[in-house]
């Protein structure tokens, strides 16, 4: 009589290679994991440092000059003030008019706030930049806003994911105000 079936000492062995190999598995997993939070950190402090700057140079290449205050917004390191003319929904220039935009930085949130006259096109509102903010300064080539020519802006953004250094970078950025 012959007996068929598995010896206690097969099931074992058997057991230990499955456990053994889900060990791995799961490491290889987990691992992965870490590397995608990561690089997605990277990609968002890279991403948000970027399209602050972009931004800000797109705004400040439109503005004639900066003003000292508007709208309970001042003029200093952390907040910029910028007056462009006015356009119609042609983007042409409407004489006389200004629309202002204003760059503030509410913690570690930067925030464009638009402050349109009745008759431009632009619309009035806060759009959020970024949200990553760990270090932000415009330096201003003049003390007097109406003098200014050039804005430089610095900026550092930084995020965390548990288990893993933070991530941040430092980027800076001159422009010139248009017509200057």
């Amino acid at each position: 009589m012959k007996n068929s079936g598995f010896t206690l000492i097969e099931l074992v062995i058997v057991v230990f290679l499955v456990g053994a190999l889900s060990l791995v598995v799961a490491k290889l997993l987990f691992g992965q994991d870490t590397i995608y939070h990561i690089q997605t950190m990277e990609l968002g402090v890279t991403g948000d440092a970027r399209a602050v700057l972009d931004d800000v140079d797109v705004y400040v290449r439109m503005s004639d000059t900066l003003v000292a205050s508007q709208n309970g917004y001042t003029l200093d390191d952390q907040t910029l003030i910028l007056k462009l003319p006015s356009i119609n929904a042609s983007s042409q220039i409407i004489a006389g008019t200004f629309d202002y935009v204003v760059y503030t930085l509410n913690g570690t949130n930067l925030d464009r706030v638009t402050i349109a006259d009745a008759a431009s096109s632009r619309a009035s509102g806060t759009k959020r930049l970024a949200s990553r903010v760990n270090d932000f300064a415009f330096t201003y080539d003049n003390g007097t806003a109406s003098l200014v020519k050039y804005v430089t802006t610095d900026l550092t953004t930084q995020e965390s994911y548990a288990g893993t250094p933070s991530r941040s970078i430092t980027v800076s950025s001159k422009s010139k105000l248009r017509n200057n």
